[in-house]
Parts: structure tokens; sequence; C-alpha cells
């Protein structure tokens, strides 16, 4: 049977799907992944057959754009840059492979995949990895930048979401969308991300019940699988000797991130560099940019570019990160408490599920400074109850099942 997994975004988004991908490839599968060769020689590492989106420059003028972390700015740059671009291309490249000997699986960014499995009967499953992307008028999310509402009637919800799509999402997505339908002979859509993205046949949610509970009005098709915590680390792979004197004794050392596609966090890492002098602890930064690193880092701070979160993360006392889910479920997985300074798009909103789990502190950019963080990472650090329940969630994490799991869902298709 050949998978074909199709995904846009960094590598929080890019991690999970390989996982994915190497667990069915040991199942005896042919397995391609499809996304931006910005991260060709990573998945080609592990065997993997590497199908090409676009250019590896289109990711990294993504990157460039700081726009991209606006909350009022961000979801049409993903749009116009990201998502409308590549649609065309991922109904292409899918179209090219036997609907009756092929399974594919896609994030909500590629629309192509939809089409793809209306015009050609493929057998499609939605992966989501964040929560906020299955609507529910029985529980709104937190918005980008924050933005929440009281308890409100199911049908003002509604009402709410009717207003988001037509004022903002469907307004930046239907032409295109419909125009291409329209040349495929396809009647037009509505609600393109509140309804249509959804595989009818199956949506799977990377994430458990308790952290978001499924709602009566989720697609009939939806199922939990659970983290899927993959980070590429190698079996008997160990910190250098470097970073495990550096990070020393657990307790002894923070984590600091804005996320691997992020460049702009010089305010991020200055504050939080102090907040580390202040707690009388080292700071490990994890970040491919040095832009936007001071020019000389204090003794009790190191820089990394990159580190498989599980190697790390059991070993520290605490997390500061952007929210994203895939930095979420590690720290989750490592039982660490979390600070999480969420930027936009789906980040605010697992912020705010790690703050109602007790497990996580929240504190906006236009808030993180020095005083703050230091506050909010001393309060996590020797709170009794919030080490008991970082403990209590590891427990609840079993990667491997969750795995298992989302690949006997995709199995299943083949029968």
């Amino acid at each position: 049977m050949n998978i074909v997994l199709v995904t846009f975004g960094s590598f929080g988004d890019v991690n999970p799907i390989v996982g994915i991908a190497v667990e069915l490839k040991n199942r005896g599968h042919k397995v391609s992944v499809a996304t931006s060769p910005y991260f060709k020689t990573y998945i080609e590492a592990f065997g993997l057959e590497f199908v090409k989106l676009g250019e590896e420059s289109h990711y990294l003028v993504a990157v460039e754009n700081p726009d991209m972390w606006n909350p009022k700015k961000g979801f049409e740059l993903v749009a116009r840059e990201g998502v409308l671009p590549f649609m065309r291309s991922v109904y292409d490249i899918l179209t090219s492979y036997d609907p009756k000997k092929t399974i594919i699986t896609s994030s909500f960014l590629c629309l192509g995949a939809r089409i793809a499995q209306e015009t050609h009967n493929f057998h499609l499953a939605s992966i989501h990895l964040q929560p906020s992307i299955i609507r529910s008028s029985y529980e709104l999310p937190v918005f980008p930048g924050g933005q929440t509402f009281p308890k409100l009637p199911r049908f003002v919800n509604k009402l709410l979401y009717k207003a988001i799509d037509y004022f903002v999402l469907d307004k930046i997505l239907k032409t295109e969308v419909n125009n291409f339908r329209r040349e495929l002979k396809l009647p037009p859509v509505n609600c393109i991300l509140g309804e249509w993205v959804h595989s009818p046949e199956k949506v799977i949610g990377l994430f458990p019940e308790w952290f978001t509970p499924p709602q009566p009005d989720w697609p009939k098709n939806t199922e939990l699988t659970g983290f899927v915590c993959y980070d590429g680390a190698k079996k008997e792979e160990e910190l250098s000797d470097e970073i495990a004197d550096f990070i020393g004794e657990k307790g002894q050392t923070l984590v600091f991130t804005p996320g691997t596609a992020m460049k702009y966090a010089k305010d991020f890492f200055e504050a939080s560099i102090e907040a580390s002098k202040k707690l009388g602890k080292r700071a490990l930064l994890l970040t491919k940019f040095t832009s936007h690193l001071p020019s000389k880092l204090p003794s009790n701070v190191m820089h990394v570019e990159y580190l498989p979160f599980s190697l790390v993360l059991p070993k520290v006392a605490a997390l500061a990160h952007h929210g994203g889910i895939g930095t979420s479920a590690q720290a989750l997985l490592a039982g660490i408490p979390q600070l999480v300074m969420p930027l936009n798009h789906d980040q605010p909103d697992n912020a705010n599920r790690l703050q109602n789990l007790g497990v996580a502190s929240v504190i906006y950019p236009q808030k993180y400074n020095a005083e703050t963080a230091s506050k909010s990472l001393d309060y996590l650090l020797n709170s009794p109850e919030v080490l008991s329940k970082c403990q209590a969630l590891k427990e609840k994490i079993d990667y491997k099942k969750s795995l298992n799991k989302t690949c006997d869902i995709l199995e299943r298709f083949a029968i």
C-alpha cells in the first residue's frame, strides 16, 4: 500500500508526521512525505521517500516575515504565501498516484488533498495536531492574540463562527479555492476551514481526551489518538558531554525557545536570560537563529541550535516556550512545568489548555519581561501542586501507544 503524508509548517508540524511515516514504513508500507524542501535531508535520513512541495525559499521567506507572528496579519500571510500557492501542486502530486492503491493523510493547510479526494475518491485522513482546528459551538478556543469570549449560548457561538468565516477566513480563501473547483467541475464550498477541510472519511486528532474532551458537534468520524511526541532522536543517542555538563543535575537549568521558525525573539531571550539570573539558574537557549541573541552570553547561559526534546527536557527544571503543540506535548511527556509566551495561530489556545491543566503559566509577549518571567518560573518550580500535576499527566502519555493507534487507523483504510 502507498501512503502519502502531506504537511506544511515548521519542525513542530513535520516531526509528528515523520514519526507516523517511520512507523508505517517499519510495518512494510511504501511511505512518502510531501512537504517543503527545507526538510528534505531530515526526512530522507529516515529512509523515507521525499516529495517536493514548492521551493526551500518559500519556507525561508515566510520565516523572514515578522507578520507571521502578528495576530492580525498572520493567518492571511500563511494563506497567501503558504496555502493557496500550493493548492494546485498538492492536487497534481496526489492525483499522480493510483487512488485504489494509495492512502493520503494531510494537515488542514493542504487544501489540494481534499479536492483530490473529491475528484479521485482517494482514502484521505485529516490529521490535526491542534485542538483549535476542530470547531465546536459548545466550547470556543482562545483565538489569536489571546482573544477570549465569555460562555455564550450555542447559537451565539455559531453566529460568531459564521462571522469569522464570512469576514475573515472564507474572504481570504474562497475565491481561489472555488475558482480551482470550478475548473474541475466541482461545486463551490463555504466554511472552508470550519467544515469542508475535514475529510468526511476520517479525522484524527493527535492529542488525548484529557487535553481536549471530544465535543458533540465534532465530525462524527473523529478519533483522538494522543500525542505523537516524535523529535527524530536516534536510539541510544545521548547529549554531548559539553551540554550534559552544562545542564548538570536536574533542577539547575531552564530551557528557553521561541520555536524553530521564529527569528524575532530578541526581547524574549533578553528577558529570559535576566530571569534565569534572578533565579540563580542556568539557561539553555534553543534557536536556529543567532541574530536575536546577545553577542556575548553570560557564563550561566548556553546556546544550541537544536536538540531533541526527548533528550534534554527530562534533565531540566522547566521549559519556557511559544506554545506550539509539539513543544507542549514534549514538556508534558517530560513531566516538567511550562512557562508559555504564545505568539499567534493555535498557540494561545494550547497555552490556555496547559494553564487549565495546572502545569503552566501564561504570559503574553507585551507582558513578558525579566520580572514577570522570574516570578512565574519561581512559582512553577516551587509549587508542589504544579509539580504533582506535571508528574500525573506524564504518566498518562504513552507515545508508542498513540503512534500505533494512529497507524492502525490508517491501515484500516486498506481493508
